[in-house]
């Protein structure tokens, strides 16, 4: 005789049995401690820029034309026009 062979004789034993361990599941439930949320600590970045002029030539050509306008590696002239509603 199977192990598995006692539930499909017993019908009934099985639905109770699976009950049983329903609500016991269901009232242990609140009882473990989990906290609610996770403590954290993300990581942040910060740039402080102290305001003097750097000399001619040392910001690269990244920093001269923003990312946008840089398509293929070459420079991009600005299409985007703005129209005021009259």
């Amino acid at each position: 005789m199977h192990f598995t062979e006692i539930f499909i004789r017993r019908p009934v034993a099985t639905t109770l049995l699976t009950l049983a361990l329903f609500l016991a599941g269901a009232f242990a439930f609140p009882l473990l401690p989990v906290a609610p949320l996770p403590q954290a600590h993300f990581p942040t970045i910060s740039h402080h820029r102290d305001g003097r002029a750097r000399p001619d030539g040392t910001a690269g050509p990244a920093r001269r034309h923003p990312p946008g306008d840089r398509v293929g590696g070459r420079h991009r002239p600005h299409t985007h026009h703005s129209r005021l509603a009259a």
